[in-house]
């Protein structure tokens, strides 16, 4: 197998296909342009007239970047990415020991918010940074 290739055959002769393709969402634009997705607007649309509900609504705040190209719906999300959670305990250590009232976790976000506003009162620079993945 090389790095670009697939570990194992997507589906083989007298073996059913699967009935889910789970794809990582860099993946889908790539499949897109070459014809080996569906689109799935028709079936979003007999969803809306089934229930009343716009299928869109549900999913839109996560996945309307990654799941559509050019106006076309190709997949739906099944899985959550998170991120860890990570902060510098010297830095944190340092505000505590100047009287900035920080304590350890756990911490709720509105938590996380107010220390890093608290932090940046502390130190001046950022209290929270983002950091994305090796492969984004």
């Amino acid at each position: 197998m090389d790095l670009m290739g697939d570990g194992y055959p997507l589906m083989s002769r007298n073996e059913p296909c699967p009935d889910i393709i789970i794809l990582d969402t860099a993946q889908l634009t790539y499949r897109y342009y070459k014809g080996e997705t569906m689109d799935l607007n028709k079936y979003f649309n007999k969803y809306f007239i089934e229930t009343g509900v716009y299928f869109e609504s549900l999913i839109n705040k996560y996945s309307y970047y990654d799941y559509r190209v050019d106006n076309h719906w190709l997949a739906v999300p099944l899985s959550a990415d998170f991120r860890v959670l990570k902060f510098n305990m010297k830095t944190f250590d340092r505000c505590r020991e100047e009287g900035y009232d920080l304590h350890y976790p756990p911490w709720t976000w509105d938590k996380v918010f107010e220390y890093a506003d608290i932090i940046h009162k502390c130190t001046g620079k950022p209290g929270l940074k983002v950091l994305h993945n090796y492969n984004e």
